[in-house]
């Protein structure tokens, strides 16, 4: 129960833990059965300032069906999946690719870029009316959930 409070807490908080030898083997013990019956598995598990948490191991992987594929997001700090290579994609011995492609966010910057224009636009468009006066339409869907106040009063309740 201790351990499970832990986790709770550190994710509640955003930061990891280190937690305790039961946990780990409890934890393997899920992981690996997940892994093993997947064709697909990307992992992102990273812990500011120190080494990625070692998730899947290659016992874990040479279980796979051949052709199945592991995107690790997090190969640039040491990976989440035992051998996997920083910039190389690795095929191992059972047909299983693991994807070693460092900084993922770089490469779409443009299309995030482009995306997130779109979207403020979009929100930008919801304030003026078709003969292009500044209207606030606190019915309309996105200006009510983004509307603080208006008129005098206080509209974002928090509770």
């Amino acid at each position: 129960m201790r351990e499970k409070q832990k986790a709770a807490d550190a994710a509640k908080n955003g930061y990891g833990w280190m937690p305790g030898e039961q946990y780990i083997k409890d934890q393997a013990v899920i992981v690996d059965k997940a892994v093993s019956n997947a064709d697909i598995v990307i992992t992102t598990a990273l812990l500011p300032g120190r080494d990625a948490p070692r998730l899947i191991r290659a016992e874990t992987v040479a279980k796979m069906k051949p052709g199945s594929i592991i995107l690790d997001m997090a190969v640039e700090s040491g990976g989440n999946v035992e051998g996997s290579k920083c910039g190389e994609n690795v095929v191992t011995d059972n047909g299983v690719t693991i994807l070693g492609i460092p900084n993922i966010p770089s490469t779409v910057a443009t299309e995030a870029s482009a995306l997130y224009a779109r979207n403020v636009f979009n929100f930008l468009d919801t304030l003026f009316d078709a003969e292009k006066n500044f209207v606030i339409n606190p019915e309309e869907e996105i200006q009510k959930a983004l509307l603080v106040t208006h008129g005098g009063q206080v509209l974002l309740k928090r509770g």
